[in-house]
């Protein structure tokens, strides 16, 4: 099958036959020396397992590499090729939990493991939100709203382009007025300007503004969807979303830099020889 089995390092003394790393490929396993793969239940947006209920033998692949010195870490993935498990020397575990339609929803790191099996060997993410990795989507399959451990959920807002256009953390919707962050794009769908916007709306009244099919900015024929080149102190125009207070913090330019539009560029790209 062409599957890698030896691996050896850099150096004498770390090549196959020395010191080096084995891969084997097998079914995973159940019972008191088995893999014992804990199967996730997704019900209401939140998962839960039980330590007496685990993903059947030869349900699942498992990859496993044994480094120089004999420390094994084993991935495991379902039929459908999705990871399942990444498991760790020391029994270290991470899960990693799909919807219906195979988007990832939560990643559980070990630390969470740990901490959820201390109730009767039952696993339930909403007793730990802090400690795990939980994403949400919109029926377009975006992502608009990522949550890490230890921070509040991050708010995303597409276009009708399915560009993000703003973002918003938990300290930009406490503050007063509410602020998120902003990207403009040019006409090749480049960052070209990043700042701060403020306003109070939700994250569901953002999206809904940008979902309105008469938003002018997007009409066919429009070119007010993107920024140009112009002779402004930032370079570019203010024609897109959003025109008004906005903080701009940041620019990117590319190609021709003609600052002042004379026709001419001010600096060109040096190209640079194999040679040199």
């Amino acid at each position: 099958m062409g599957r890698v089995l030896t691996t050896g390092g850099v150096g004498d003394g770390f090549q196959p036959g020395q010191h080096f790393k084995t891969l084997n490929y097998r079914n995973n396993t159940n019972g008191i020396s088995g893999d014992n793969v804990l199967k996730w239940v997704l019900s209401s947006g939140v998962a839960t397992a039980s330590s007496s209920v685990f993903y059947a033998a030869d349900e699942l692949t498992v990859s496993e590499v044994v480094d120089e010195n004999g420390n094994a870490s084993k991935v495991f993935k379902d039929r459908f090729g999705r990871l399942i498990l990444k498991r760790q020397p020391g029994n270290l575990n991470t899960y990693y939990v799909y919807d219906n339609i195979g988007n990832i929803v939560y990643i559980i790191p070990p630390r969470a493991i740990a901490r959820m099996g201390g109730t009767g060997g039952s696993y339930n993410t909403s007793t730990m939100p802090d400690l795990i990795f939980q994403f949400w989507y919109d029926s377009k399959n975006r992502i608009i709203s990522k949550k890490v451990p230890g921070a509040s959920e991050v708010y995303m807002v597409y276009d009708p382009l399915d560009r993000v256009v703003l973002t918003q953390d938990g300290n930009m919707r406490n503050s007063s007025p509410k602020k998120w962050a902003y990207v403009k794009y040019d006409n090749a769908n480049r960052v070209i300007i990043q700042g701060i916007y403020e306003n109070n709306n939700s994250l569901t009244q953002m999206q809904d503004y940008f979902n309105d099919p008469s938003l002018s900015y997007y009409q066919p024929g429009s070119t007010t969807y993107y920024e140009i080149r112009q002779a402004t102190a930032s370079g570019y125009s203010n024609q897109c979303f959003p025109q008004t207070a906005t903080e701009e913090r940041g620019y990117n330019y590319f190609d021709n830099y003609d600052f002042d539009y004379d026709g001419n560029p001010d600096y060109t790209k040096q190209d640079q020889g194999l040679n040199q």
